[in-house]
C-alpha cells in the first residue's frame, strides 16, 4: 500500500498526469506553483532539484488543482514514499494517509474494514487508548466549519469592539469642536440660524470624519489582499456589494456618535454662547 498510496491519489483521476510519467525511484512530480515559482512558467521535465541535498529528477508535471482554504494544492512536490523516509525524513513509519473512497462505497462501512484491519495488525494500547485516529471527509468538514464560526464570532467581536472605540473618538473630537467654536455658533443663531441648520451641520462633518476613516480601512484592506494574493497564493474577493456595506455602515456610525454633539450645539443659546470665553 505504501508504495502506491501516490498512485491511488492521483493516478485514478483523468487528469492524472499535465505532462511527464509517472514516479519512479529517485524521481518526483511538481505542481504548478512550483513550475511557475522555480521555472518560470518553463517545462520542467529532465530537470534535477535538490531536496536536503539530495538530487532529484523532474519527470512530470501535476495538473493545477487550485487552493483550498490556507493551502495551495499545486505547491506540492511528490517523491516516491519509500525514498521520502528513507532519505528526507530520516523515519521507518508513515504519520498518515489519506484514502479516497469510490463512489458507491459507504465511508462508514470503509472506516469500519480500516479499524478492523488496523487493530489486527496493530493492536491496541489500553494505557494510552487508541494509538491511531481516523476522520472522515464529513468529519474534516465539521471540524472546520466550527473552526469557521469560533473564528466569525472573534472577528465580529473584535470589529464591535473597533466600530465602539471609532464612533467614542468621533464624538470626542466633535465636542471638542463644538466647544472650540462656541462663539461661532452663538454668532450663526444670532444672524438667523435655525437649529436644525447647526445640527445638520456638525452631522455632516462627523459623517465626513467617519468616511474618511473607512475610506482609510478600505485602502489598506485592499493593499492587504494583494499582498496575501501575491505572497501566499489566497484567493480572496472583494466585492462591491461589501464595499457599498462598509460605506453605509460608515455614515451611520458618523451620524449615531455624531448626533449628541450636534445636538449639544444645536441646543446652544446665542447669548451664553457668545459670552463664552
Amino acid at each position: 500500500m505504501q508504495n502506491n498510496f501516490t498512485n491511488y491519489h492521483y493516478k485514478s483521476k483523468k487528469d492524472a498526469l499535465k505532462i511527464g510519467t509517472w514516479l519512479n525511484f529517485e524521481m518526483r512530480l511538481v505542481g504548478n506553483t512550483v513550475v511557475r515559482e522555480l521555472y518560470e512558467g518553463k517545462n520542467p521535465v529532465g530537470t534535477y532539484l535538490k531536496i536536503n541535498r539530495v538530487s532529484f529528477r523532474v519527470i512530470g508535471q501535476l495538473p493545477e488543482k487550485g487552493s483550498t482554504g490556507f493551502r495551495d494544492q499545486d505547491d506540492v512536490v511528490l517523491v516516491p514514499l519509500n525514498t521520502a523516509m528513507r532519505q528526507l525524513l530520516n523515519k521507518d513509519s508513515v504519520d498518515n494517509l489519506e484514502m479516497e473512497l469510490d463512489q458507491n462505497e459507504s465511508s462508514e462501512n470503509f472506516i469500519s474494514q480500516i479499524k478492523s484491519f488496523l487493530h489486527e495488525r496493530h493492536g491496541t494500547n489500553e494505557s494510552m487508548g487508541n494509538i491511531y485516529q481516523i476522520m472522515s471527509l464529513a468529519d474534516i468538514q465539521s471540524a472546520v466549519s466550527e473552526t469557521n464560526q469560533t473564528m466569525s464570532a472573534l472577528l465580529i467581536a473584535l470589529a464591535t469592539v473597533s466600530l465602539l472605540v471609532g464612533g467614542i473618538g468621533i464624538m470626542n473630537s466633535m465636542l471638542v469642536s463644538v466647544k472650540e467654536r462656541t462663539k461661532k455658533i452663538g454668532l450663526r443663531k444670532a444672524l438667523g440660524a435655525r437649529e436644525s441648520d447647526i445640527r445638520i451641520q456638525f452631522l455632516i462633518e462627523s459623517t465626513l470624519t467617519s468616511l474618511t476613516g473607512e475610506f482609510v480601512g478600505l485602502v489598506f484592506g485592499i493593499f492587504t489582499v494583494y499582498f496575501l494574493q501575491e505572497s501566499f497564493g489566497w484567493t480572496i474577493v472583494l466585492s462591491f456589494p461589501s464595499i457599498g456595506f462598509a460605506f453605509l455602515f460608515s455614515i451611520t456610525i458618523g451620524i449615531i456618535f455624531g448626533w449628541w454633539p450636534s445636538e449639544y450645539a444645536a441646543k446652544l443659546s446665542p447669548i451664553v454662547a457668545l459670552r463664552s470665553e
